[in-house]
């Protein structure tokens, strides 16, 4: 969605805003118990960036939830080391980067369709 933004600084520029609604996640974290297992194929599915997946990561931990990540191979309980931790960040990096790359393709793409047209 854009829309046309005006007020002290903006000067009619206009504003990029995204969908950020993702009313199935919201439920996961309102549902998600003590002892529960949440596993998620890939850590860009859980997450757009980096704070986001820590963020996501820490508060499912917190309440006991143990997070599983089938394409990184790993698995956050709470309990986890610094290497853990380490591991987290340099991988949810690794994750952000891949998908701003794949946006940054996809954007050249509608590029050259609507060079075509």
């Amino acid at each position: 969605m854009t829309r046309s933004a005006s007020g002290p600084g903006l000067h009619g520029q206009r504003l990029r805003l995204r969908r950020r609604a993702r009313p199935q996640l919201t439920e996961l974290l309102r549902f998600a118990r003590d002892g529960d297992t949440v596993v998620v194929h890939s850590m860009d599915r859980l997450a757009r960036n980096l704070d986001d997946l820590r963020a996501l990561v820490q508060r499912l931990t917190l309440k006991g939830v143990r997070v599983e990540f089938v394409k990184e191979g790993l698995v956050f309980t709470g309990e986890d080391s610094p290497m853990a931790n380490l591991m987290l960040s340099v991988m949810g990096a690794f994750a952000e980067f891949e998908r701003s790359l794949i946006r940054e393709r996809q954007r050249a793409g509608f590029g050259l369709t609507s060079l075509q047209r």
